[in-house]
């Protein structure tokens, strides 16, 4: 592919998506990543994008935030309590006794602690909300090192992948930032929890996703996973939801 048609494919590539990974786009064109590289840095250079690590976005991190009304996990859940307390209820119940689960970072996987604390599993998480709510659990709660996320209220980065990756989870439950039905596709916040989840995700027999329903037909910075990838999506219900996909669960009170 000549130079110039891969700036064409990288531009209409961005003005669709608002983000491309370095990675990504060398497969879909097989050719190096150190060629697309090259071509981002040109296009940066001539004020079209901004590199970031990993891949380039169109604007700022700012705007691309702002335009897919993205928040951070540690944000209260605007749903109603008694509803967010059901959801977690609901999918803290598919744990069977001895399992060994990872909670992610976010409140709504922290909510689920309530309901497996005294429990006989194994939770294994990164959520520092899961542990501000323990109180001589009967579970076994290990929890991941790493540096201290304030913004997330998590554990990340390399230590923390590291730990992730001496476990197999019969079960992972996760929040994400944002997702986007139209695209089938759910969203994180940055790289780093991308790879948090991701590691956890493939380390799991299988995943759930535990989501507010105010959150369904939002971006996010970085693509996770398409939806089908979770065995079940839990979400909070909401006046105006659109048809969902067969594997989500529409939690009522």
């Amino acid at each position: 592919m000549l130079t110039k048609e891969r700036i064409i494919y990288l531009l209409d590539r961005l003005d669709r998506d608002h983000i491309i990974h370095v990675k990504e786009i060398a497969e879909e064109l097989d050719v190096s990543q150190s060629t697309i590289r090259r071509d981002l840095t040109e296009l940066e250079n001539q004020g079209k994008l901004k590199r970031v690590h990993g891949g380039a976005i169109k604007g700022s991190v700012s705007e691309i935030v702002s335009r897919r009304r993205e928040r951070s996990a540690p944000e209260p859940v605007r749903d109603d309590p008694a509803a967010v307390r059901a959801l977690c209820k609901a999918a803290a119940d598919l744990v069977e006794d001895g399992e060994c689960i990872f909670l992610d970072s976010g409140v709504l996987p922290a909510g689920m602690i309530e309901f497996l604390a005294n429990r006989p599993v194994r939770i294994v998480t990164n959520n520092h909300l899961v542990i501000s709510r323990l109180n001589d659990p009967k579970a076994q709660v290990i929890v991941i090192g790493g540096d201290y996320i304030p913004r997330y209220a998590m554990s990340g980065g390399a230590m923390a992948l590291h730990d992730i990756s001496q476990f197999q989870f019969d079960r992972s439950f996760l929040e994400c930032a944002g997702l986007d039905l139209e695209r089938e596709m759910t969203y994180t916040s940055d790289l780093e929890s991308r790879d948090i989840k991701e590691h956890v995700i493939n380390a799991s027999a299988a995943s759930y996703l535990l989501q507010s329903g105010s959150r369904i037909q939002s971006g996010g910075f970085c693509k996770l996973q398409p939806v089908s990838r979770f065995s079940r999506v839990f979400v909070t219900d909401e006046e105006k939801l659109p048809v969902l996909p067969a594997n989500f669960e529409v939690i009522q009170v």
